[in-house]
């Protein structure tokens, strides 16, 4: 561009001189160079004009790109309000799923306190059982030691009515020496 420049006003200023050189009066050298002047000038507005056109030209591809860019960055932005909205949907049924879980766990403490508290009781009455049982036991022996050894044959005066005539055996299946 500059080189085209140059050799434009080289020309123009040639031209200018030729003229000047042929011309007598002062009025036709003052257009003449009027005239030069002009033709450097439209040659000067013509080359920028062409500048202009590519820079326009130019930035019209930029704005081109730019707006591409645009509508894929506005996809891309749409896709992810849509999976954020997804997610947060997803979120919420989590949330729901938790507290749900959280009502079934406290239930469920509840009911554990309440079988240790009725585990407690039965616990109390097992020790209460075995201690009633216990005492059953020793009673039992208490009575075969009255009854004369471990066969356990009733004789008169003994425990029960006199003469009764009641014969305790032992368990057999069990075999170990207890009355049914």
């Amino acid at each position: 561009m500059n080189k085209i420049k140059v050799t434009i006003k080289l020309v123009g200023i040639l031209a200018c001189l030729l003229i000047l050189s042929g011309c007598d009066s002062d009025e036709e050298k003052e257009a003449i160079l009027e005239a030069a002047r002009t033709k450097n000038e439209l040659a000067r507005v013509k080359a920028n004009l062409q500048r202009t056109k590519l820079e326009r030209d130019s930035l019209r591809e930029r704005l081109r790109m730019l707006r591409e860019v645009c509508d894929e960055v506005e996809e891309e932005l749409v896709a992810l309000l849509e999976e954020r909205d997804e997610v947060a949907g997803e979120a919420d049924e989590a949330f729901g799923k938790i507290d749900e879980l959280a009502e079934k766990l406290a239930a469920e403490r509840g009911r554990v306190k309440e079988l240790e508290g009725q585990m407690e009781e039965l616990n109390g009455t097992i020790e209460q059982l075995e201690a009633t049982v216990a005492e059953q036991k020793a009673a039992i022996e208490q009575l075969r030691a009255q009854l004369g050894g471990p066969e356990g044959r009733l004789t008169e005066g003994a425990v029960g009515e006199p003469n009764s005539g009641v014969v305790a055996e032992p368990n057999e299946q069990e075999g170990e020496g207890e009355f049914e």
